[in-house]
């Protein structure tokens, strides 16, 4: 009964340490500059060495590429209640239409919009993430973005703290 207990115990603490921990992202940042919603907290944006290493470059493949700004959003900290909308910027750098079929949160206070038109070849878009700053602490979380890209669905993550009101 001691082992089983035991066992559980730490089945438990490994599926709570995994739950938080960030995947790895291959997708294909230009730059690392993010554009804020109106009266928001400007985020920070990152990427660590391995997401810097791990981009696709454009091919002379005649497929459609998505290829975001940054992969990676810092809400920064922000007061509950506040304003929980920030954009991600992308950009077809492939050679035909883009189509996003399907853009996801990974719970339902992350809330992504995905916009329903194709963008050809050059063309810019945004996908808008509202995240539910009234869950007050630190957060990370993962947007996925499905696309006809060939490289397969994208991870974007969004994180930062929520501080509870002053009164």
């Amino acid at each position: 009964m001691k082992k089983q207990l035991f066992l559980c115990i730490i089945l438990i603490n490994s599926l709570v340490f995994y739950a938080q921990t960030t995947p790895t992202n291959t997708t294909s940042p230009n730059t690392n500059s993010v554009a804020p919603a109106a009266n928001s907290v400007h985020p920070v944006v990152s990427m660590t060495p391995a997401q810097q290493t791990t981009q696709k470059k454009p091919g002379k493949s005649k497929a459609p590429q998505i290829t975001f700004e940054s992969i990676d959003l810092d809400y920064g900290i922000v007061v509950q209640g506040s304003e929980g909308t920030r954009v991600f910027k992308f950009k077809n750098t492939g050679k035909e239409s883009l189509v996003i079929s399907n853009c996801s949160g990974s719970c339902g206070c992350t809330v992504p919009t995905c916009p329903k038109e194709a963008f050809a070849p050059g063309k810019s878009g945004t996908i808008p993430v509202h995240y539910d700053t009234n869950r007050i602490g630190a957060f990370t979380k993962n947007v996925t973005v499905q696309t006809n890209d060939p490289t397969g669905p994208k991870v974007l993550t969004v994180h930062g703290t929520i501080e509870a009101k002053k009164p």
